[in-house]
């Protein structure tokens, strides 16, 4: 109101000095206003900064951790102790069927090709060319 009242008494100089007080009174006013304005903005920005400070970034940060926290969870966790199949190999072993062929399996797993061969009695040489003279 007091931008209208200003505007009337600007448009005729000889209201503006007869009513010279009412038109410092509002230029004044609007000054007080503007200076109000842009106090509360600043407070405004004040109070937006410390909400983000005490609530968004902290749960920003939080956020971040857990992302990158749990793989390294995951990497941190012991080994699994027991392998899937290692229950099934444990029945497989004890059926008759499958018995023979690990026991021929383990039998021929220990024996190295280099040691002396049982039927014969002599170490076999690989790659050996008979020499006859």
């Amino acid at each position: 109101m007091a931008a209208e009242v200003m505007a009337q008494l600007e448009a005729d100089p000889l209201m503006k000095r007869n009513h010279l007080a009412l038109y410092l009174c509002c230029k004044q006013s609007l000054r007080t206003h503007k200076a109000t304005a842009a106090r509360n903005r600043r407070i405004g920005q004040f109070v937006r900064w410390l909400f983000h400070g005490v609530f968004v970034a902290p749960a920003l940060a939080l956020r971040h951790m857990l992302l990158q926290g749990g793989d390294i969870a995951v990497e941190c966790l012991p080994p699994t102790a027991n392998e899937p199949a290692a229950t099934q190999v444990k029945r497989l072993k004890k059926a008759p069927e499958f018995a023979q062929a690990h026991s021929s399996f383990e039998a021929q797993a220990s024996v190295p090709k280099d040691a002396p061969s049982a039927t014969s009695g002599e170490p076999s040489k690989p790659n050996a060319v008979s020499q006859t003279a």
